[in-house]
């Protein structure tokens, strides 16, 4: 219903400047206490939203408009306002971020990377894949959605065990499914591995991709 889903965008642009006006309001009074150049300001959203997107309303899916966060950072230990990065970062990395500004080690058994060295070389390479899950939806152990995002692709594996692979360069939508595409097909198995092989890393006992 384009009506409904009006209504839904309308709410979500008011909810987004409300939040922003919030924030100013942080900051000032972080800055009227003479604190805020000593303090770190870390925000993100839990998830996206769906606003009418493949036709569908909500969260818990694993395309681009569901899974993809705002997120900033604000320190005065940063080398400068602005950094802006396309390299591919987690949730994950939070954590080890904020222990990096409170000078603290990361243990090896944690997961994630601290985004300080990215913020001195934007360009520097992170990781060859992010990751993404949403399981146990309903209550049922293992069902759900997964993904693994290179740069260039994603891949989706749902509960029911259907896949698809999808090229955001060229098809940021996400509208043509390329699972079945000859020309892609090495690039369907890598991402196929990298899903194994971050199912494997956390314990997921769902089934795990086709094997080429």
């Amino acid at each position: 219903d384009r009506e409904e889903i009006e209504k839904f965008i309308t709410g979500y642009y008011a909810t987004i400047t409300r939040l922003d006006h919030q924030i100013g309001e942080l900051v000032k009074t972080l800055e009227e206490g003479g604190i805020l150049e000593n303090t770190a300001i870390l925000f993100l959203s839990d998830n996206g939203y769906m606003l009418g997107n493949h036709g569908l309303g909500n969260k818990i899916t694993m395309h681009e408009e569901s899974v993809r966060v705002p997120m900033f950072l604000r320190w005065g230990g940063l080398p400068q306002a602005g950094i802006r990065t396309d390299e591919l970062v987690s949730s994950l990395d939070l954590y080890p971020t904020l222990m990096d500004i409170a000078g603290v080690e990361k243990p090896k058994w944690l997961e994630g990377e601290s985004l300080l060295p990215l913020c001195e070389n934007p360009d520097e390479p992170l990781r060859d894949y992010v990751a993404s899950e949403c399981v146990g939806v309903g209550g049922e152990p293992g069902q759900g959605h997964r993904m693994v995002r290179s740069k260039e692709w994603k891949y989706i594996l749902t509960g029911v065990n259907e896949d698809a692979v999808f090229n955001e360069e060229e098809d940021p939508y996400e509208m043509n499914n390329l699972v079945g595409s000859e020309e892609n097909r090495e690039t369907l198995n890598r991402m196929r591995e990298w899903m194994a092989e971050w199912m494997d890393r956390v314990g997921d006992g769902h089934a795990r991709p086709p094997k080429p």
